[in-house]
Protein backbone atom coordinates (compact mmCIF):
# COMPACT_ATOMS: atom_id res chain seq x y z
CA UNK A 1 0.00 0.00 0.00
CA UNK A 2 2.90 2.42 0.77
CA UNK A 3 4.21 2.20 -2.84
CA UNK A 4 0.85 2.52 -4.46
CA UNK A 5 -0.26 6.03 -2.33
CA UNK A 6 3.71 7.08 -2.86
CA UNK A 7 2.86 6.94 -6.45
CA UNK A 8 -0.97 8.14 -6.41
CA UNK A 9 0.47 11.17 -4.16
CA UNK A 10 3.83 11.87 -6.25
CA UNK A 11 1.90 11.57 -9.87
CA UNK A 12 -0.87 14.38 -8.49
CA UNK A 13 1.59 16.51 -7.21
CA UNK A 14 3.76 16.42 -10.10
CA UNK A 15 1.25 16.52 -12.85
CA UNK A 16 -0.68 19.70 -10.66
CA UNK A 17 3.23 21.37 -11.02
CA UNK A 18 3.32 20.56 -14.27
CA UNK A 19 -0.14 21.98 -15.94
CA UNK A 20 0.77 25.11 -13.45
CA UNK A 21 3.67 25.70 -15.06
CA UNK A 22 1.87 25.45 -18.66
CA UNK A 23 -0.89 27.70 -17.61
CA UNK A 24 0.90 30.31 -15.84
CA UNK A 25 3.60 30.50 -18.57
CA UNK A 26 0.65 30.66 -20.93
CA UNK A 27 -0.95 33.54 -18.49
CA UNK A 28 1.82 35.89 -19.25
CA UNK A 29 2.54 35.34 -22.83
CA UNK A 30 -1.15 36.03 -23.23
CA UNK A 31 -0.61 39.11 -21.15
CA UNK A 32 1.86 40.43 -23.17
CA UNK A 33 0.01 40.37 -26.08
CA UNK A 34 -2.36 42.08 -24.10
CA UNK A 35 -4.93 39.50 -24.03
CA UNK A 36 -6.54 37.96 -20.91
CA UNK A 37 -8.64 35.35 -20.08
CA UNK A 38 -10.74 34.17 -16.68
CA UNK A 39 -10.20 30.56 -16.62
CA UNK A 40 -5.96 30.50 -16.23
CA UNK A 41 -5.36 32.02 -12.58
CA UNK A 42 -8.46 30.16 -11.22
CA UNK A 43 -7.64 26.81 -12.69
CA UNK A 44 -3.73 27.44 -11.45
CA UNK A 45 -4.93 28.68 -8.38
CA UNK A 46 -6.77 25.16 -7.54
CA UNK A 47 -4.23 23.00 -9.04
CA UNK A 48 -1.65 24.73 -6.01
CA UNK A 49 -4.25 23.79 -3.36
CA UNK A 50 -4.39 20.54 -4.52
CA UNK A 51 -0.82 20.40 -4.62
CA UNK A 52 -0.43 21.64 -1.43
CA UNK A 53 -2.86 19.57 0.44
CA UNK A 54 -1.24 16.42 -1.35
CA UNK A 55 2.14 17.64 -0.76
CA UNK A 56 1.51 17.44 2.98
CA UNK A 57 0.36 14.39 2.76
CA UNK A 58 3.59 13.01 1.03
CA UNK A 59 5.65 14.81 3.52
CA UNK A 60 4.74 12.93 6.10
CA UNK A 61 6.49 9.95 4.55
CA UNK A 62 9.58 11.70 4.60
CA UNK A 63 9.45 13.60 7.76
CA UNK A 64 9.48 17.09 6.20
CA UNK A 65 6.84 18.76 8.14
CA UNK A 66 8.24 21.28 10.58
CA UNK A 67 9.02 20.08 14.23
CA UNK A 68 10.11 21.91 17.25
CA UNK A 69 12.39 19.50 18.72
CA UNK A 70 13.08 22.11 21.73
CA UNK A 71 9.49 21.34 22.72
CA UNK A 72 10.81 17.70 22.88
CA UNK A 73 13.85 17.92 24.51
CA UNK A 74 12.41 20.08 27.43
CA UNK A 75 10.61 16.80 28.87
CA UNK A 76 13.05 13.70 30.66
CA UNK A 77 13.93 11.51 28.57
CA UNK A 78 11.82 8.67 30.65
CA UNK A 79 8.51 10.56 29.05
CA UNK A 80 9.78 12.19 26.22
CA UNK A 81 8.70 9.16 23.92
CA UNK A 82 5.48 9.48 25.55
CA UNK A 83 4.89 12.93 24.81
CA UNK A 84 6.14 12.78 21.05
CA UNK A 85 3.21 9.65 21.04
CA UNK A 86 0.93 12.33 22.28
CA UNK A 87 1.87 15.03 20.08
CA UNK A 88 1.47 12.39 16.88
CA UNK A 89 -1.66 11.79 18.46
CA UNK A 90 -3.00 15.21 18.53
CA UNK A 91 -1.68 15.63 14.97
CA UNK A 92 -3.47 12.65 13.89
CA UNK A 93 -7.08 14.06 15.83
CA UNK A 94 -6.71 17.05 14.18
CA UNK A 95 -6.06 15.90 10.63
CA UNK A 96 -9.25 13.54 11.54
CA UNK A 97 -11.34 16.18 12.44
CA UNK A 98 -10.65 18.30 9.86
CA UNK A 99 -11.30 15.60 7.33
CA UNK A 100 -14.30 14.88 8.85
CA UNK A 101 -15.75 18.66 8.80
CA UNK A 102 -14.22 19.27 5.07
CA UNK A 103 -16.27 16.17 3.81
CA UNK A 104 -19.29 17.53 5.46
CA UNK A 105 -18.17 20.82 3.14
CA UNK A 106 -17.29 19.50 -0.05
CA UNK A 107 -21.17 17.81 0.55
CA UNK A 108 -22.62 20.62 1.04
CA UNK A 109 -20.91 22.31 -1.73
CA UNK A 110 -22.03 19.56 -3.84
CA UNK A 111 -24.66 19.47 -3.07
CA UNK A 112 -25.55 23.07 -3.36
CA UNK A 113 -24.65 23.14 -6.67
CA UNK A 114 -22.16 25.94 -6.04
CA UNK A 115 -20.04 26.78 -9.23
CA UNK A 116 -16.68 28.74 -9.77
CA UNK A 117 -17.22 31.49 -11.94
CA UNK A 118 -14.31 31.15 -13.87
CA UNK A 119 -14.23 27.45 -15.47
CA UNK A 120 -17.94 26.78 -13.91
CA UNK A 121 -17.09 23.57 -12.08
CA UNK A 122 -18.61 22.65 -9.06
CA UNK A 123 -17.15 24.28 -5.79
CA UNK A 124 -17.07 20.72 -4.27
CA UNK A 125 -14.05 19.94 -6.53
CA UNK A 126 -11.29 22.06 -5.62
CA UNK A 127 -12.60 21.96 -1.69
CA UNK A 128 -12.21 18.39 -2.10
CA UNK A 129 -8.51 18.76 -1.99
CA UNK A 130 -9.02 19.44 2.19
CA UNK A 131 -10.67 15.87 3.41
CA UNK A 132 -9.07 13.89 0.90
CA UNK A 133 -5.39 15.53 1.73
CA UNK A 134 -6.36 15.29 5.40
CA UNK A 135 -7.48 11.92 4.82
CA UNK A 136 -4.73 10.49 3.55
CA UNK A 137 -2.48 12.60 6.02
CA UNK A 138 -4.04 10.08 8.85
CA UNK A 139 -2.97 7.13 6.72
CA UNK A 140 0.49 8.32 6.42
CA UNK A 141 0.48 9.24 10.39
CA UNK A 142 -0.23 5.76 11.47
CA UNK A 143 1.70 4.17 8.25
CA UNK A 144 5.38 6.73 9.35
CA UNK A 145 4.61 8.13 13.12
CA UNK A 146 2.37 6.11 15.18
CA UNK A 147 3.45 2.44 14.72
CA UNK A 148 7.46 3.37 14.36
CA UNK A 149 6.87 5.39 17.84
CA UNK A 150 4.54 2.94 19.26
CA UNK A 151 7.05 -0.08 18.53
CA UNK A 152 9.88 1.83 20.02
CA UNK A 153 8.15 1.93 22.86
CA UNK A 154 7.48 -1.14 23.36
CA UNK A 155 11.03 -2.48 22.53
CA UNK A 156 12.73 0.18 24.65
CA UNK A 157 14.89 1.73 21.93
CA UNK A 158 16.95 4.46 22.57
CA UNK A 159 15.89 7.65 20.98
CA UNK A 160 17.91 8.89 18.22
CA UNK A 161 18.68 12.36 17.73
CA UNK A 162 17.08 14.07 14.72
CA UNK A 163 20.17 13.93 12.76
CA UNK A 164 20.34 9.66 12.95
CA UNK A 165 16.40 9.68 12.35
CA UNK A 166 17.27 11.60 9.24
CA UNK A 167 20.51 9.48 8.08
CA UNK A 168 17.77 6.26 8.63
CA UNK A 169 15.04 7.95 6.60
CA UNK A 170 17.38 8.41 3.49
CA UNK A 171 19.16 4.66 4.08
CA UNK A 172 15.07 3.42 4.14
CA UNK A 173 14.57 5.51 1.36
CA UNK A 174 17.55 4.32 -0.96
CA UNK A 175 16.72 0.40 0.04
CA UNK A 176 13.27 0.79 -1.12
CA UNK A 177 14.41 2.73 -4.76
CA UNK A 178 16.99 -0.26 -5.19
CA UNK A 179 13.71 -2.64 -5.04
Amino acid sequence: MKKYLDSIEKCICGVALLIMLVILSYQVFARMLHVSNSWSEEVARYLFVWLVFIGASYAVTTHSHIIIETAAMIWPKKIRKYMQLLGILVWMAFSIYITYWGSKYCIMLWTSKRISLGIFINMAIPYAAIPIGYGLSVIRLVEFELIPRIKSIINKEEELSIEEQMEAIAAAEIADAKE
